[in-house]
């Protein structure tokens, strides 16, 4: 029994075969009944799909498909009751369903990531096509075969977006180059990249806005791997733009993302996390700005960093993003070098005496703050972006994946492994921690941030896991999860979010009391 209403009208032409009355179509497709099946398709020959030359469209866009054509990937439209309201097509032949695949609501298929079979056929021959039904966009990636590395590759990018509202499904295709990102990340099965948009003939740069992202010509498709949840990056940016983004003015503050699905090479490679890219457009920082990126845990000295100049890309683990090194000032590490000896050479009173010149206080204490929710082991140096402009260092997270209850060790399987005793410990990036140690009026400040976002209801328990379980629903109801499991049987992978949970709630009760007997200095 067909247990799916379907009210969209039909697209194709109808074969000889084909009853011309009215049927239950979905996608405009006719569902035909076993018997009606047999007589019109499965009595041909069959013939492999990718002996084939059709392709599949939703609402005109070409869908996105694995390279034998067997596999095809449909964004649904969350507001069509899990099947999407567009009509599909055949370049090509004519389609049906068969009634005996159809005994469940479509989202329980997608949920389980079962494809649902879609059967091509003209008056000759018929083919059997796998279509996989998700709520995630999906990307396709193809360099022609090249091996992707450090090093930039040229490819053609492809992103299949879903329906939206009145306005039908949409696929934007770019060329880009490619490369692989990460560090100790890039040993592992599963490796991020950069993607790097461009026109059509490849003379300049394009920018392009995806998925109601920012517009830029710059992305990242994070692997989620090592993340046994793969949530933990995504919430820890939601915690940050309720703690610190504020800082930034009218700039964002923070990074847009959004979870898709990628086909390279026509393979399938599992879901990522498209992200915006961290730069000045994030901070605000005009053409007379600087931002930096901690890389690894060495802190240089004020020495060293005053012996930088606007040539040197990289000093003692410290990488300059902006501006372009040899197209940076001569003085443009010398922000760093006076923040530096300020914060971690000097004594505590040209420290209390100076720091307000040099640091956006407030800012450097959100950023303490953030780091205690969100259990931030792996943000205290390395992993921190450093915005110097307008005279003041400004401080963003990055790389959010050793949070909440995940500790790093390069023995551990995947690296990340669980340590709950991480929810009674303080984390200290040293600018912050020196302030509420010494500085009058800081260890109010948090005290009273603290009790602005949780009392306002902006950020507490409930907030935060319910922002973990939106994504994980959204992983696991598109079916996303299971695949990417199946392409990737080695990533991290938990069972549940009951340990998550399980830190948000033990990590707010330490919190509540420990900033409850924190003293300010100026006490």
């Amino acid at each position: 029994m067909l247990l799916i209403a379907v009210t969209a009208a039909g697209c194709g032409r109808s074969g000889p075969e084909e009853p011309a009355d009215s049927r239950q179509r979905i996608w405009g497709i006719p569902v035909l009944t076993r018997e009606e099946l047999t007589e019109a398709v499965l009595s041909l020959p069959e013939t492999a799909p990718a002996e084939r030359e059709a392709v599949l469209t939703y609402d005109g866009a070409e869908l996105p498909c694995l390279s034998d054509r067997s596999r095809y990937f449909l964004t649904v439209d969350r507001d069509a009751d899990g099947r999407g309201a567009g009509l599909m097509a055949a370049s090509e032949g004519r389609l049906a369903l068969d009634e005996e695949d159809l005994t469940e609501p479509l989202e329980t298929y997608m949920a389980a990531g079962t494809p649902l079979t879609v059967y091509l056929y003209d008056d000759e021959t018929f083919s059997r096509l796998s279509v996989v039904l998700t709520t995630l966009p999906v990307i396709t990636i193809e360099t022609g075969g090249a091996e992707i590395g450090r090093d930039d590759v040229a490819c053609d990018v492809t992103l299949f977006r879903p329906r939206e509202g009145s306005s039908g499904a949409e696929r934007a295709a770019f060329p880009a180059l490619i490369h692989m990102r990460g560090a100790t990340s890039t040993t592992l099965p599963k490796v991020g990249h950069a993607v790097e948009l461009y026109e059509k003939d490849r003379s300049d740069t394009r920018k392009a806005s995806l998925l109601s992202m920012r517009k830029d010509d710059d992305w990242i498709l994070n692997p989620v791997y090592s993340d046994e949840s793969k949530i933990r990056d995504a919430v820890a940016w939601r915690v940050w733009e309720a703690v610190g983004a504020h800082a930034f003015g009218d700039a964002p503050g923070t990074v847009d993302f959004r979870y898709v699905e990628v086909i390279l090479d026509g393979t399938y490679h599992g879901f990522y996390v498209l992200m915006e890219k961290l730069d000045r457009k994030t901070v605000g920082a005009g053409t007379d700005g600087a931002l930096f990126k901690g890389k690894t845990w060495a802190i240089p000295s004020s020495a060293a960093f005053r012996a930088a100049d606007g040539t040197t890309e990289t000093c003692c683990g410290v990488e300059l993003k902006y501006p372009d090194p040899g197209k940076a000032p001569a003085d443009v590490w010398q922000g760093m070098a006076e923040f530096t000896e300020l914060v971690y050479e000097d004594r505590n009173s040209r420290f209390v005496s100076e720091i307000e010149e040099r640091v956006d206080v407030h800012n450097m204490l959100d950023y303490w703050l953030f780091l205690q929710i969100v259990l931030g082991s792996d943000n205290t140096w390395k992993n921190m972006y450093f915005a110097d402009f307008d005279g003041k260092i400004r401080v963003l997270p990055w790389d959010l994946d050793v949070t909440f209850g995940l500790a790093w060790s390069e023995s551990k399987r995947n690296y990340l492994y669980r340590q709950l005793s991480l929810s009674s410990e303080i984390f200290d990036f040293r600018c912050s921690g020196r302030l509420i140690e010494i500085y009058p009026g800081a260890a109010d400040y948090v005290k009273e941030r603290w009790a602005e976002l949780t009392s306002s209801g902006a950020l507490n328990e409930e907030r935060i896991i319910g922002w973990a379980e939106t994504y994980w629903n959204e992983l696991h109801t598109s079916g996303a999860w299971a695949r990417n499991l199946e392409r990737w049987p080695d990533t991290s992978a938990a069972r549940d979010l009951t340990y998550f949970s399980k830190v948000v709630i033990v990590r707010f009760r330490f919190l509540s009391d420990y900033l409850e007997n924190l003293k300010d200095a100026g006490d």
